[in-house]
């Protein structure tokens, strides 16, 4: 990704293992905080949104449709996003 100018902000890049990350991080909350059943973190789909900047990593939660999850392959709900603050200190 190139760096450009937007107003008086510099959009920085984001690095792809900070990306996985934020999709590690994702993954790992909504299991130890029980957010989806067992079916439904089987089929979930987790992408790191193109909207998340420098102050904020978004990560948005999927439904998988496929012959194991059922559904129509053709459509993905999202069925939440998280949010995190990249300047916050995470325990993790």
């Amino acid at each position: 990704m190139l760096c450009g100018l937007s107003g008086a902000f510099a959009r920085q890049s984001t690095s792809a293992s900070a990306k996985d990350n934020a999709v590690d991080r994702a993954a790992k909350i909504i299991k130890e905080h029980h957010l989806l059943t067992a079916k439904q973190q089987r089929c979930m789909s987790l992408t790191y949104r193109d909207d998340s900047d420098a102050k904020t990593a978004k990560v948005g939660v999927y439904e998988v449709h496929d012959k194991e999850c059922g559904g129509d392959p053709d459509f993905s709900h999202r069925l939440f996003d998280r949010h995190e603050d990249r300047h916050r200190q995470m325990g993790l």
